[in-house]
């Protein structure tokens, strides 16, 4: 009887602290309202000099009782508070609020609505905006310098080919430089003595760079359409691997197959072998009796 009786005092214990932690927690988020409100107020510059006064003492007397509560929670569930990210959450902003000495830290209590409301999916979705954020300027840059490699390729290649053809336009890197950039006036350079080898030439740069910026434009207008090509690209050299493992197992099994007719053959050239040794000695055999044979 004492035992069961033990086992109901405990259970009951049990329930009893599981109905004063929700207790605890609604409490809590109250007072981490009441708190903001507090705050709001202190710092809104609208309240006279005496009510300014009543909500910062409110405010200070707002934070005791959070802090009650906290210790509370962590008096009840010992380790399992620790276990808990929004309330150890709460404990670091209300020490750092407390040591030094600026409340201002209390607006960070707000973040308890994202669990509270909901709005986990919206703060997801602002995380993968400002991941594709980053990720599209690293492209844009990616490209810029892909871009200005292929200007200075270009501007190095056009100085070496047409320093002493053409010194007006390409004598100098600043000049082979600034002949690229002004294409437009190129159309009509013929007259001017330059060749239409250069033009042409330059033309492909630019033609290049126009691929360059519509492959990059792409890629980031439409990333599964590239997805989809370099999966395709995986695709192929996958199933190339394949055709080449499938290529070589058929040559090993060949082989295997090889040794195996060429084993078959030395066993049945053995045994022919084997049976003509045999005739011959049961011939002899047969020769040696008859010669032996007792006469009458």
């Amino acid at each position: 009887m004492g035992g069961e009786e033990g086992e109901g005092l405990m259970d009951q214990w049990w329930t009893f602290r599981r109905h004063l932690i929700r207790l605890l927690e609604r409490l809590g988020a109250f007072l981490a309202v009441l708190l903001i409100i507090a705050l709001s107020l202190a710092l809104s510059g609208f309240l006279a000099a005496e009510a300014l006064i009543l909500a910062e003492r409110a405010l200070k007397l707002l934070m005791v009782c959070f802090a009650l509560v906290l210790a509370s929670h962590l008096l009840l569930q010992g380790a399992g508070f620790l276990r808990e990210v929004w309330s150890l959450f709460a404990l670091a902003v209300l020490a750092l609020s407390f040591m030094l000495e600026w409340p201002g830290l209390l607006a960070l209590l707000l973040l308890r609505l994202f669990p509270a409301l909901g709005l986990w999916p919206e703060l997801a979705a602002l995380l993968w905006a400002g991941k594709y954020l980053v990720r599209m300027i690293r492209q844009l840059l990616r490209g810029l310098l892909a871009l200005l490699i292929l200007f200075a390729c270009a501007v190095l290649l056009l100085t070496a080919a047409f320093a002493d053809l053409y010194p007006d336009h390409f004598g100098t890197l600043s000049r082979s430089f600034f002949t690229l950039v002004h294409v437009l006036d190129l159309l009509g350079s013929e007259a001017n003595g330059l060749g239409s080898l250069a033009i042409w030439l330059v033309m492909t740069v630019w033609a290049l760079a126009a691929l360059l910026c519509l492959a990059h434009c792409l890629r980031l207008l439409m990333p599964d359409f590239w997805q989809t090509l370099e999966l395709e690209e995986e695709l192929e050299l996958v199933q190339e691997a394949t055709s080449e493992m499938k290529l070589m197992q058929l040559e090993t099994r060949l082989l295997s197959e090889e040794f195996a007719v060429e084993a078959e053959a030395e066993r049945l050239l053995i045994r022919a072998e084997t049976d003509r040794i045999l005739r011959e000695v049961e011939g002899l055999r047969r020769q040696m009796q008859r010669f032996t044979r007792p006469r009458g």
